[in-house]
């Protein structure tokens, strides 16, 4: 096997490692996208919610993690960040969209966010477990290679998994007919994000003589897999049950 197909064959071994891991099964998965569950636009809008809160996190652990990569690869990471943005243009910025949807959503059906948000235990945790992976330490990890081999593969995970979330969102806001807006062309722009990511990691592995960088690339994985775990739980959360707005909570 010449090298080029060895880095592809070991690229395409970590996206089945992420696909085949029961997180990429989560239930929350299944809750929303079987049809069989009418969520309600209180939980759909306290879902949005705590999704713009890890999303917002994502899009500055990008920026750190892009810090860490050496001259050729940061361009992997920064032509998703500044898809992110708006490519120039804060106007179309992705977070923009998402925030439509919500105003659509308090418009339509009388709601008001600071009455429905509530950051869910799972989300909360994600918060604080997964920039380790993103910007990890190097006191414990060694030299910044390593670190940025790690870096490379939490951001692979991440986009690899963003693309199946995309997919069940834009499920569960057709009965509202929000299934074509335009922040649910995610679902085409997760995918060229992934591709993206399978490269960045494709040029750390393209000289990796004696498998140490596939293990470090697989320890950014694992962790985001794990964190992705909590993350899924708050989300499943934030759809199971009325959201209630605590007294000084916002």
């Amino acid at each position: 096997m010449d090298a080029l197909s060895k880095t592809e064959t070991m690229a395409a071994r970590i996206k089945r490692l992420i696909l085949d891991h029961p997180v990429a099964s989560h239930p929350w998965f299944d809750h929303m996208r079987t049809g069989q569950v009418e969520h309600t636009p209180e939980q759909l809008l306290n879902l949005l919610l705590n999704y713009d809160a890890h999303a917002t996190l994502l899009r500055r652990l990008l920026l750190e993690s892009a810090t860490l990569m050496p001259e050729p690869a940061v361009g992997f990471i920064l032509e998703n960040v500044r898809n992110e943005y708006g490519n120039g243009d804060y106007a179309r910025a992705h977070r923009g969209q998402l925030l439509d949807i919500v105003s659509i959503l308090e418009r339509e059906f009388g709601l008001k966010r600071e009455q429905e948000f509530r950051l869910t235990d799972g989300v909360r945790a994600y918060m604080e477990e997964v920039p380790g992976f993103y910007k990890p330490d190097p006191s414990l990890h060694g030299d910044f290679a390593a670190i940025a081999c790690i870096s490379a593969g939490a951001v692979t995970a991440t986009e690899v998994l963003a693309l199946e979330e995309f997919k069940v969102l834009q499920q569960a806001f057709r009965p509202f007919e929000l299934a074509d807006h335009l922040w649910f062309d995610h679902v085409k722009i997760e995918s060229e994000h992934a591709e993206e990511s399978l490269d960045l990691i494709k040029y750390f592995l393209a000289e990796d003589p004696d498998g140490s960088t596939f293990n470090l690339i697989e320890l950014g994985v694992g962790g985001v897999l794990l964190s992705n775990t909590s993350l899924y739980e708050g989300f499943l959360e934030a759809v199971s049950v009325k959201p209630l707005c605590l007294k000084g909570e916002s």
